[in-house]
């Protein structure tokens, strides 16, 4: 999201208010008392979606189709890096540029793919969030279209974005009994998809990748709460980001965080995360003798699992070297 977050609420909550004129709203848990997505009033088309490609012979970019990634300048067995902005967003958001940048540091010879579902995704939110699965559907032909080495694509979705991911490593297997490298979720969006009959069919899970890890920063207010890949990173808690304004002044900052998180993640191996049982255990420094420390973000041992803390500085770079 780069728009204002204060539309956001306000559609949320007149959206509840029309359905059931019944549910409380939670101080505590922002959304809790929306109901889940229904995703029969989804309506997205194919052509919503525009996959901008970027290698290392075209760094301008160049549109490509379903119809015409077969024969494009991908090259299919190289890493892949695809990015989905959330709600309200396209492909001039704040992140999709320096993400690309960092990944081209990291890796001259690559493809990174910014998905702009803008047209389908800039719609009343329950439509835009009914959206993200058929818009994960197209995703998918698109890249079983250009014949892509599915160990090498990594995905990385943003708030409703991340449930788009879902819906693509679902679609990926479903299709071809085989699944996606990695998805990476920076805070997957709560509202909605958090509610009580959402269960891992209809959101971003752990098992819609060979690796899924989850970036937790705004728990409380637009971000997920609960664990829901097989390593689930909880920086300052991830709830507030230390730098943040109050909500009540930017209710977006902390949300964004994540990416900003992510991106540093590239080229560096400072985050250091440990496991623990809470982030109260882990700010007394009562993680136990099992604790186990792990490299935050782009560069994480893939048997890794759980959940994991770490403090960030106020600005970049975040990570804190001690």
């Amino acid at each position: 999201m780069n728009k204002s977050s204060s539309l956001y609420a306000s559609i949320l909550i007149v959206y509840c208010f029309i359905l059931t004129n019944s549910y409380v709203y939670n101080g505590d848990k922002k959304y809790d008392f929306l109901p889940g997505v229904d995703f029969t009033i989804a309506d997205a088309e194919k052509t919503d979606v525009l996959y901008h490609v970027f290698t290392k012979n075209v760094s301008e970019g160049q549109y490509l189709t379903e119809e015409t990634v077969s024969d494009s300048i991908l090259t299919v067995n190289v890493p892949t890096k695809i990015v989905i902005h959330g709600w309200l967003s396209n492909e001039t958001t704040y992140w999709y540029e320096p993400i690309r940048n960092e990944y081209f540091k990291k890796y001259p010879d690559c493809n990174v793919i910014y998905i702009d579902w803008s047209k389908a995704g800039s719609k009343e939110f329950q439509i835009s969030a009914a959206n993200s699965k058929p818009i994960g559907k197209f995703i998918a032909d698109f890249i079983i279209a250009g014949k892509l080495h599915l160990e090498s694509v990594h995905v990385i979705g943003h708030s409703l974005g991340s449930h788009v991911a879902g819906f693509i490593g679902k679609s990926i297997y479903e299709k071809t009994s085989k699944k996606l490298g990695r998805i990476t979720g920076t805070d997957p969006g709560g509202p909605m998809f958090q509610a009580s009959n959402m269960t891992s069919e209809f959101r971003l899970a752990d098992t819609d990748a060979e690796f899924v890890d989850i970036i937790h920063t705004d728990v409380g207010n637009y971000g997920f709460e609960k664990p829901i890949g097989m390593i689930d990173y909880y920086p300052n808690g991830g709830s507030s980001q230390p730098g943040c304004p109050p909500l009540e002044i930017d209710d977006n900052c902390s949300h964004a965080r994540s990416n900003l998180y992510f991106i540093e993640s590239i080229n560096s191996n400072d985050f250091i995360a440990t496991s623990c049982e809470s982030w109260e255990e882990y700010k007394e420094g009562n993680c136990g003798n099992d604790s186990k420390n792990v490299t935050f973000g782009e560069n994480v041992d893939f048997q890794a699992r759980g959940v994991y803390y770490f403090i960030t500085n106020d600005n970049p770079p975040f990570a804190q070297i001690e």
